[in-house]
């Protein structure tokens, strides 16, 4: 390398200062204007800023996008642009010319080509291979990549690899970093900088620096002058104002938050291009800024805003403002915003409005005056960009000239070129490390950090991780990171900046290293710098919440964690061994700051019951999700902070904060005083008691003081507690309380710890945990259901693995903290009252019973006396409250509280470790415990029981891994786990599956099995409990089983201090009592209900109260008593300070004559103590005592007398083992446990020995022998069956046996595995008593001619009807009892039953929105039309599935309000369910729909007569001949033909009619009248005969529902007339329709409408519900897809009351009113009833249309995959079998025509025994298509011109006259789109269900309501002979339709081709 001349710093800046040319291309930047330079003088430019438009936006979104997304693949675009700049630079070092950027880039890397690089330094990007190596790494954040991995040498290691995120480098050849045997052979060598020319080095020292020092004051100044044009204070590192002011004025807003609307200074008049305020003048406030940014833009080559990429914005949020930004004149889809809203992710800011914009928005005359410079022009120039700054709020915005990003740029280019030279050889990159000084150029570099541009932040931090590998450099970088931590982390906190391109990714570089975070300890106060930061994060987001100021659990700082960076900093320092001793120092400032964060977090996210009258929250709350997030991230700090002993060496001797630390026992008393005791005082100031009062409600009642039950030893009847009503606000956030208990575990852990803490506390009250603990089981129990079902989930994080252990654990730690100082009687009382079954376990108020001793001690300040509500009252004593009445949540409340009692004495704090190795010992016991427990709920894998691991101590994980180490180096954290595994599992391999294998627990290791184990959920021991391993029978004692502890014996010994809570709480009188009320509710005699009239609390020995769980925790309870009093010997005279002397103890103050604190004594006052004195309660004198109810529930496993037996084999074998232990340890317990031996065994004796198998078949039979007795009768008191048989029953079996004769009765076959299921019998078993309702399928009868008319039931298609699968029934309970016969005098017997008409039989659906035929998902296709599906795909579909099991409608209401407090049944949506036996998801009801068996095979009735039956026409009064021939389905038909001759086009055939205009036929005289639709007399009425004379109107909402309800239901009696003498050929059928017909006309009706005790509504109730929610669930995916703006201008079809909703309120909502509900809106005067029931009807059609549209959409998706799945598997050749299960899958044939067409199977009534003649998915759908089939037949009419729209006559009459009328005047939107606007497959099956609806009816003979055009056999009115051949054909009136369809779908086609709208 040739000599350079010296370089000079004038040479230097004149290159980095260099004027930009006026053509200078800014590229690299991301932006959606155009960039040029606007200010450039000359005439061209003058025309150009004239002639920009004032109603063209000059923003083309659509280009500049395209530009974006080739700017995100050209990664060195600055160095090309700024190619003179390092050419310059680079030959100022070479001292050679360059021509190009690539040849100086090139010269800069052949300076270090033979020099070798010492660290790797190779940059992570996204998705590289990173190689960890836990035996070469300093720390785990130590790593390798893939190269350098490959070439070092590694074996044996233990090795791991990951795929990286962007960010970090390799840190091969880094000794402080990697072990040097780990290196690579490319790196660790080092080279001096004498291996380079002086001249150069020097060049290089002198660039550097001036470089640096230009990026100082050139960028960083820039930088934060651009932001504080938009914003204020972002250069203040002292924003946050005072946090511990309770002034609700300093709490009501986000102290400097980024939410906070900015005060931007603008002048929305200036700003305006409207000419009438053009000569308005600005303000002068407000002109400063406006002039000075106008003034900025012209000296500055023109003004751009920025938008700066955060991660506290959605991307709705973002294009939101986007769309504001952009404003109204041109719109753009919600698709690009979304782009754009990506693309700022991605470059980290986008240019979003420039000059170009802000000169449009004015006029010509303004655009030229403000480049002549005139003031006024540039005023309100600066005041039109601030305007449209304004418009993105709350985002992170700043305005920067041309020439400031042009320097950007320049800056970009500066800092690439930097780091190519850094990375050429290491004394090149030794000597840029020494040129860049901390103080003067990496302070302000880092402040700036977060305001920088996203591409200068790439280029700055790759430039730092490239110095970082000279160890100089890093701790000048360390030192100026701590230097700037709480500037950047104030801005953080605010919403500025995005973590991933901050600088918080380089910490990890330094803070893991010890030398360098101690020299920042000792130096630069880290520790309180890092407790500052994090305080004054969390502080940002206080609010005020009506008490003090609280978390906001919704603000961004907790929602997106913007404290994380401050937590995981702590945890790199706190990684340093030895350092979290320091950070308590006196002497520091980080306790009490750490304190300070906790108490900010205390009872965030506060919570409040619900009360009753409040109902179910319509939106639950998502700021759970943050608060979580917050108090988990600081709990996994306590257990690092407090890593360390007493003595332990301070690793900054030198610091000041060595000198003063405290112990570990005082660093407790500080967390107490200094932090939780003022605290609590703080929050207690909150809670004020009330009086007793009767007005107000009990919820909000809260006592001065709790009191203490009789049964309560102690000399106080009360104790003093927080005045807490039920509707209190609380929380599950406690963090200082479980900082203080993570300060016990530390304490208990040193051997004296705790001893020496009790000296200095002696009494500390726990109640907000406690009260966290309650509420937790409230939850569970049920009783909070009203707010939603996200409090299950924040329960299951609270109270279950992995987080349980930092929260619920804690809070039961606290719990017996306070048990131990203040004693355990005020603990179990006050968990009582807390819980709410103070009264439920029969316990009484000492208070109430001794008032004067209660008067005294409230006058002695024992505690504090009530609030009386008037003067008359002179006292009033503490009372009790209960959440709830209900049985079974009393009942949960009663089994949570016995739980937390046995977690209370089970799990205490170990004893002290004397030193490692029994504390490793301990630790192994510990895992142990919890594999045992996690293996026993059923096998599980490795990687699900590594979770064990979160809920040991972090000392117990360490000295595991420790352990580990030496097992298998490889994998030292999973060594101890697989030696756990070995020992107490068996390894199961999975075969023939792609699983792992999994771990089974051996069956000796049952034996260490806890039933109330507190890491895993109910559900856990509930799959245990069925996997427990069982014992076999033993009849060699009096028991009949083995005795056996219910639960293991204590696992651990307790700690020392805290061993007597086991005695206390087991001695407890209060938890006795409970204890014999639950054994003697469970295994009493029975008594008469007379004998509970003077009991209290009566609720727990009702039926409901029976609980194997809450006895089984009761016997635990007694079993751990006696664990706990087994050693206690009578004559010691210290057993007091073993326990069970405190206050509320059965041995409190004993006297004489009572036991002492023994074994025997304990064995007296528990198991032997008199009942009436247990339970300080007459009542239950003479009732056995505890033990006797302890050895009846071994022998008999509870009361038989009351109809409980225990299941549970274990609770008989506890209870034995109790009896056992009593009688070796207590004389007069022996008496007893043996009383009855003799006898029992000699009447054993000559039993044979029973099997435990052959025992548990014996008791089920018995429980379900008694559980069908009980529903019989039930049923049989419900139905009130008669003894006596009726004659019309006798009738009935008479012509059943007939049939039985001549095979002609259907058998029903029991299936047990679907939903169709019978029992074996013939018709008259389906008639019988057994089953009223049940089908059967019989023929035709022929008649003796004597009998007139007959009665039978017309065959099905079903053999045997679906059965629920609840209650095993087929029937609806709506029997049809047949007419009586003509000449009957009405006085024959009759079967009183009772029916319940609302009930029907459905199967189970789910209906959700689907876009599987649409497109796909996302968002709808923009409405420019360019694409020809676009409308069709604009709205989504509603697709519904059966999963073909059936129940009745009140049968599922049942179940579901049974199992909605059930953790397996709680849905995310509350309409949603599970499928009571596949457990599908599910939401709705499909009612189910029988059909004939003609509907298959045609009708078995003889055709021949028909042909001579003549019908007389009930309109004309004319005869003429009925159908002679079915016309054929497979004879031709041309479409003209059969429009000729339908008559479903009712206008052209039948002039008695008129179509009102909307959805219905009616007479026509009613339509010549004033069109009210009423007619109330004959008069007006057609001449007809008066017999026959007949109106019609169309059928209002009621009406409609009378005929769904008769179409829907199956016929069961159908009269059929025999024919008369005179008429022997004709048919029994039609004799039967017109004897039916005439029967049901009226002349004065207009029509024969069932009476409402005759309809039963259960089916027509299900089918309304599932349109409602096929209505439902389409609107409101379809808002949401095409947002409200969209959806509100084009609803779509089958919605035209939303339409009309929506216009008619377009007044009400321009002035500001509430808006009118469908169908007032439509009229401003009231509307008739009559009216409004029409109008109903419409909003029924919709419905039933959209439902239909659903089954369409329903069929066409389901063919649309098996076509999918076939043509898959023919790609797959995969044989024909894989497509026969297909076929079989989805119930078709075949599909041919090139997988275009899908044959489908015709249904069978031989099918599977005639059980389910649909098969597959699409055979369910069809029982969808059979109900709406049925719904469209009741208007099949009026269906099917809706559908159609054919035309109507010339003179139609209505429109004309009703037009007159002010309601139809107004314009109403149509009930159904032309067919060729619609969807026409929709149209064309809604018409074929009209006509097979139609069919279906008249086939069954249904008396149904006719609406026009038929008569009441379902045939057509006023037909013609000449076209009589084609009437009443379904399968020609479907063929038609079809062909319609097709036609107009063709035109569909051809018409959007011509683009002919």
């Amino acid at each position: 390398m040739k000599e350079i001349k010296k370089v000079t710093k004038q040479e230097i800046l004149s290159i980095l200062n260099k004027p930009f040319e006026s053509n200078h291309r800014l590229s690299g930047i991301p932006t959606l204007v155009n960039l040029s330079d606007v200010t450039q003088e000359g005439e061209s430019k003058l025309e150009d800023i004239s002639s920009i438009s004032l109603d063209k936006n000059n923003l083309d979104i659509s280009k500049a996008f395209e530009a974006l997304e080739y700017l995100s693949k050209d990664t060195q675009v600055e160095l090309l642009v700024e190619h003179d700049t390092i050419t310059a630079l680079t030959s100022l070092i070479t001292g050679q010319s360059h021509n190009s950027t690539e040849e100086a880039l090139d010269s800069l890397a052949e300076v270090g080509t033979s020099i070798p690089r010492r660290v790797c330094q190779f940059p992570f990007k996204r998705n590289d291979i990173v190689w960890v190596c836990r035996t070469c790494q300093a720390d785990e954040t130590c790593v390798l990549c893939h190269k350098c991995y490959k070439q070092s040498n590694h074996e044996g290691h233990d090795v791991a690899f990951y795929h990286a995120q962007a960010g970090g480098c390799c840190d091969c050849g880094d000794p402080d970093a990697w072990d040097p045997s780990g290196f690579c052979p490319h790196h660790g060598t080092t080279t001096a900088k004498e291996a380079l020319s002086p001249h150069t080095v020097d060049a290089v020292q002198i660039i550097v620096k001036t470089v640096a020092e230009w990026l100082v004051e050139t960028l960083c100044q820039e930088t934060q002058q651009a932001h504080l044009r938009t914003s204020h204070d972002i250069d203040n590192d002292t924003s946050l104002k005072d946090v511990h002011s309770d002034s609700p004025q300093q709490q009501t807003g986000y102290s400097g938050s980024l939410m906070a609307r900015r005060e931007l200074v603008f002048c929305s008049e200036a700003a305006s291009t409207s000419k009438s305020r053009g000569d308005q003048p600005v303000p002068q406030s407000d002109a400063c800024n406006s002039l000075q940014l106008g003034g900025l833009a012209r000296q500055g080559q023109g003004i751009y805003l920025v938008l700066h990429a955060d991660d506290v914005h959605t991307k709705q949020q973002v294009s939101q403002s986007l769309r504001q930004l952009f404003g109204g004149s041109s719109y753009h889809p919600d698709s690009l915003l979304n782009k754009l809203v990506t693309s700022l992710q991605t470059h980290g800011q986008l240019v979003v409005w420039g000059t170009m914009e802000v000169l449009s928005d004015l006029t010509a005359s303004q655009r030229l005056l403000w480049a002549d410079g005139d003031v006024e022009a540039i005023t309100r120039f600066g005041a039109a960009m601030l305007e449209r700054a304004n418009r993105l709020d709350g985002l992170t915005t700043s305005l920067s000239t041309r020439l400031e990003l042009m320097n950007e740029q320049r800056a970009v280019a500066v800092l690439e070129w930097l780091t190519a030279l850094a990375r050429s050889c290491d004394p090149l990159c030794q000597t840029v490390a020494e040129s860049i000084l901390p103080e003067p150029h990496l302070v302000p570099m880092l402040r700036a950090d977060l305001l920088l541009l996203s591409r200068l932040t790439k280029a700055w931090h790759s430039l730092l991780l490239t110095l970082l590998a000279v160890p100089t450099f890093k701790s000048h970088l360390a030192a100026a990171y701590c230097d700037t931590y709480r500037h950047v982390t104030s801005q953080y906190a605010r919403g500025i900046g995005v973590l991933e391109r901050s600088g918080y990714t380089l910490s990890v570089q330094f803070l893991n290293r010890v030398t360098y975070v101690v020299d920042l300890v000792q130096r630069r106060d880290l520790l309180g710098k890092l407790g500052k930061s994090l305080y004054e994060t969390l502080a940002v987001a206080l609010s005020f919440d009506g008490k003090k100021k609280r978390l906001d659990p919704n603000h961004f700082v907790l929602t997106h964690r913007r404290y994380s960076p401050c937590v995981s900093d702590l945890k790199c320092v706190l990684n340093v061994k030895g350092m979290a001793r320091l950070f308590s120092s006196k002497c520091g400032t980080f306790l009490s700051d750490w304190l300070a964060s906790l108490a900010l977090a205390q009872w965030m996210d506060g919570l409040m019951w619900r009360t009753f009258t409040e109902g179910h929250v319509e939106t639950e709350p998502r700021g759970w999700v943050g608060a979580f997030n917050a108090s988990i991230s600081l709990g996994s700090l306590f257990e690092r902070l407090l890593c360390w002993d007493d003595i332990d060496a301070s690793p900054a001797p030198d610091s000041p904060l060595s000198s003063q630390v405290p112990t570990i026992v005082e660093l407790t008393q500080v967390c107490l005083f200094d932090g939780l005791v003022p605290w609590q005082e703080q929050e207690t100031e909150h809670y004020q008691p009330t009086s007793n009062a009767i007005t107000l409600e009990d919820y909000k009642k809260a006592t001065a003081s709790l009191p203490y039950a009789t049964v309560h030893t102690g000399e106080a009847l009360a104790q003093a507690a927080l005045p807490l009503p039920h509707v209190s606000q609380w929380s599950f956030h406690l963090p200082l309380h479980r900082f203080f208990a993570a300060c016990l575990r530390e304490v208990c852990r040193r051997p004296e710890g705790m001893a020496q803490l009790l000296e200095k506390v002696s009494h500390v009250t726990m109640e907000f945990p406690l009260l966290v603990l309650s509420r937790a089981a409230q939850v569970r129990a049920g009783l909070w259901k009203r707010n939603g079902s996200l409090m299950f989930d924040q329960v299951l994080n609270y109270a279950e693995p992995p987080f349980c252990r930092a929260l619920r654990d804690a809070d039961i730690l606290l719990i017996q903290y306070a048990s131990l100082t203040g004693g355990t009687g005020p603990i179990i009382a006050l968990l009582l009252h807390r819980f709410g079954i103070f009264d439920f376990c029969g316990l009484v108020a000492a208070p109430t019973e001794n008032r004067e001793m209660y008067l005294s001690q409230v006058a002695s300040d024992m505690y504090p006396g009530e609030i009386t509500s008037s003067e008359e009252e002179d006292f009033v004593t503490p009372w009790t409250y209960s959440p709830t009445k209900d049985v079974s949540a009393l009942l949960a409340l009663l089994e949570e509280f016995l739980q937390l009692i046995v977690v209370l004495i089970t799990e205490l704090p170990p004893i002290p470790p004397v030193d490692k190795a029994e504390h490793t010992i301990q630790a192994k016991k510990r895992l142990r415990r919890e594999v045992v427990h996690r293996l026993a709920s059923g096998p599980k894998t490795h990687s699900e029981l590594a979770e064990v691991h979160h809920v040991l101590s972090n000392w117990d994980n360490t000295f595991l891994s420790e352990e580990g180490k030496l097992l298998n180096p490889d994998d030292a954290t999973g060594a101890a786990l697989e030696s756990t595994l070995n020992e107490v599992a068996e390894h199961k391999s999975v075969r023939g599956k792609l699983e792992p294998n999994q771990w089974e627990l051996r069956e000796d290791a049952w034996e260490e099995y806890d039933p109330a184990f507190y890491h895993i959920s109910l559900r856990s021991h509930q799959a245990a409990a069925e996997s427990r391993p069982t014992t076999k029978l033993k009849t060699d004692n009096i028991y009949g089983v083995p005795p056996k502890a219910l639960a293991p014996f204590m696992p651990f010994a307790p700690h020392p201090s805290f061993a007597r809570l086991r005695r206390d709480i087991t001695s407890d009188a209060t938890v006795l009592a409970i204890v014999y009320r639950t054994l003697h509710v469970h295994c009493r005699e029975k008594r008469s209900a007379e004998d509970f009239v003077d009991l209290r609390s009566t609720k727990a020995y009702e039926s409901e109260a029976l609980s194997e769980t809450a006895l089984s925790r009761a016997v635990h309870l007694l079993t751990l008593g006696a664990f706990a009093w087994r050693d206690a010997i009578g004559d010691d005279e210290n057993w007091h300070s073993h326990g069970g002397s405190y206050e509320g103890s059965v041995f409190h103050k004993r006297s004489i004559d009572l036991p002492s604190g023994s074994v025997s004594g304990w064995i007296s006052q528990a198991l032997l103590a008199k009942p009436e004195k247990l339970m300080d309660c007459e009542w239950y004198s003479g009732e056995d005592n505890t033990l006797l109810l302890l050895k009846r529930l071994a022998i008999d496993g509870g009361s038989k007398s009351i109809g409980f037996v225990a299941q549970d084999q274990s609770l008989r074998t506890g209870a034995a083992w109790l009896c056992e232990f009593a009688s070796q340890n207590n004389n007069e317990a022996a008496k007893i446990v043996g009383a009855h031996e003799k006898l029992s065994q000699t009447s054993e004796s000559n039993v044979p020995e029973e099997s435990e198998l052959e025992r548990k078949k014996r008791e089920a039979k018995s429980r379900a022998m008694e559980r069908m007795n009980a529903q019989a009768a039930q049923f049989a008191a419900m139905m009130q069956i008669d003894t006596e048989e009726s004659e019309e029953e006798s009738d009935l079996k008479m012509l059943t046996a007939e049939r039985e004769e001549n095979g002609q009765v259907g058998i029903r076959r029991l299936r047990t595995a679907d939903s169709f299921a019978s029992s074996e019998s013939s018709l008259n078993s389906g008639l019988s008593n057994d089953a009223p309702n049940s089908p059967a399928c019989i023929t035709a009868p022929q008649v003796a001619s004597t009998v007139t008319t007959e009665k039978c039931i017309p065959p099905r298609l079903l053999k045997s009807r679906p059965i629920c699968i609840i209650c095993n029934e087929d029937n609806t309970g709506g029997v049809r009892e047949p007419e009586p016969r003509s000449g009957d005098d009405g006085n024959r017997k009759r079967s009183r039953r009772k029916t319940d008409r609302s009930n029907a039989l459905a199967f189970v659906g789910y209906t959700q929105p689907s876009t599987v035929l649409k497109g796909g998902g996302g968002l709808a296709p923009s409405n420019d039309n360019s694409s020809a599906l676009s409308s069709v795909r604009r709205f989504v579909g509603v697709h519904i599935a059966l999963c073909g099991h059936a129940v009745h409608s009140e049968c599922c209401e049942s179940y579901l309000a049974t199992v909605s407090h059930r953790e397996d049944r709680v849905i995310g949506r509350r309409e949603e369910f599970k499928c009571p036996l596949c457990q599908r998801l599910s939401n709705c009801l499909v009612p189910f729909i029988d059909v004939g068996l003609d509907w298959v095979g045609g009708s078995k009735v003889d055709p021949k007569p028909c042909e001579e039956l003549m019908e007389i026409d009930e309109v004309s009064g004319d005869e003429r001949p009925t159908i002679k021939n079915e016309v054929r389905p497979n004879s031709k038909t041309c479409l003209h033909k059969f429009l000729s001759n339908t008559p479903w086009w009712v206008a052209r055939h039948d002039t008695s009619v008129s179509w009102d205009g909307q959805s219905a036929f009616v007479t026509a005289t009613l339509a010549r009248r004033d069109g009210s639709g009423d007619v109330d007399s004959a008069s007006d009425l057609p001449s007809l005969p008066k017999q026959r004379r007949r109106s019609v109107r169309s059928l209002r909402k009621k009406d409609l529902y009378a005929a769904w309800s008769a179409m829907m239901k199956t016929p069961r009696f159908i009269r059929r007339r025999q024919p008369q003498r005179s008429q022997g050929s004709e048919s029994l059928t039609d004799a039967l329709e017109t004897t039916t017909s005439n029967a049901l006309l009226s002349a004065s009706s207009l029509a024969h409408v069932p009476r409402s005790e005759d309809i039963s509504m259960g089916e027509t109730i299900v089918w309304r519900r599932c349109m409602d929610l096929v209505s439902d669930v389409s609107f409101r995916a379809d808002g949401k897809r095409l947002g409200e703006h969209h959806f509100l201008q084009y609803f779509g079809e089958f919605r035209h009351y939303h339409v009309e909703k929506h216009a008619f309120n377009a007044a009400n909502r321009l002035e500001g009113r509430e808006c009118a509900e469908w169908p007032a809106c439509i009229s401003s005067a009231p509307l008739p009833d009559n009216r409004r029931q029409e109008l109903s009807r419409e909003k029924l059609l919709s419905k039933l249309l959209l439902t239909i549209q659903s089954f369409t959409y329903s069929c066409c998706s389901e063919l649309f995959e098996v076509k999918r799945l076939v043509k898959k598997e023919k790609s797959l050749l995969l044989g024909d079998d894989s497509i026969q299960s297909i076929f079989s899958k989805f119930g078709i044939t075949d599909v041919v025509c090139d997988n275009n067409l899908v044959l489908m199977p015709a249904p069978l009534a031989n099918h599977e025994e005639g059980t389910q003649p649909f098969d597959g998915r699409l055979g369910k759908l069809r029982y969808l298509g059979l109900a709406a089939m049925a719904a469209a037949g009741a208007v099949s009419a009026d269906l099917v011109q809706l559908v159609f729209d054919f035309p109507l006559r010339d003179d139609n009459e209505f429109m004309a006259s009703s037009s007159s009328t002010q309601e139809d005047s107004i314009h109403r939107a149509p009930v159904v789109f032309p067919v060729l606007f619609g969807h026409v497959l929709t149209h064309v099956v809604a018409a074929m269900c009209a006509t097979c609806g139609r069919a279906r009816a008249r086939s069954d003979s249904l008396e149904i309501v006719w609406p026009v055009p038929f008569s009441r056999r379902g045939s057509f009115y006023g037909i013609s002979k000449e076209t009589s051949t084609s009437i009443d054909s379904v399968m020609k009136d479907c063929v038609g339709f079809i062909e319609i369809g097709l036609l107009a779908r063709i035109l569909q086609v051809l018409l959007g081709h011509l683009q002919i709208d």
